[in-house]
C-alpha cells in the first residue's frame, strides 16, 4: 500500500478499513487516475473523440464529461503526460470500476486482477 489510492482501496487490515471509515470507496473516486483503469489504446481515437488527461482522477474525469458535447462512440480516450492518447476507458469499464470503487470491497486497477470486460 503506497499511495492513497492503493490505501483506499486495500487497506492492508480491519483497523485500517475502520479507521478510514465507511465512505473510503468515495474517497477513491478523487485518488484513482483514469490512466489507472484504461487499458491500452486499440487504435487512434476518431475525430470527434472525448480525450481526457491520464492523470485526472475518476471524480475529475466525471466532471469534465459534464461539460463536453455528446461524442460517438462507447467510451473515453486517455492522454498521457505528453497529450497522446494512449489508453482506452469504456463506458461499461468505467460503470464497473464506479462500482468497484464505491463499494466496500474497493477495485483492482486493470491489469491486477480486475474485471475482464468484453470490448
Amino acid at each position: 500500500n503506497g499511495t492513497p489510492a492503493d490505501l483506499l482501496r486495500r487497506p492492508a487490515a480491519p483497523f485500517v478499513t475502520e479507521f478510514i471509515g465507511e465512505d473510503r470507496g468515495v474517497l477513491a473516486l478523487a485518488y484513482t487516475a483514469l490512466a489507472e483503469l484504461a487499458e491500452p489504446a486499440p487504435q487512434p481515437p476518431p475525430r470527434d473523440a472525448v480525450i481526457l488527461a491520464g492523470t485526472l482522477s475518476v471524480l475529475e474525469a466525471g466532471q469534465a464529461l459534464s461539460t463536453h458535447q455528446p461524442a460517438s462512440g462507447a467510451g473515453i480516450w486517455v492522454e498521457d503526460d505528453t497529450g497522446q492518447p494512449t489508453g482506452y476507458l469504456s463506458f461499461q469499464h468505467l460503470a464497473v470500476a464506479l462500482g468497484d470503487l464505491t463499494s466496500s470491497d474497493g477495485v483492482t486497477p486493470a491489469g491486477e486482477g480486475g474485471h475482464d470486460l468484453p470490448a
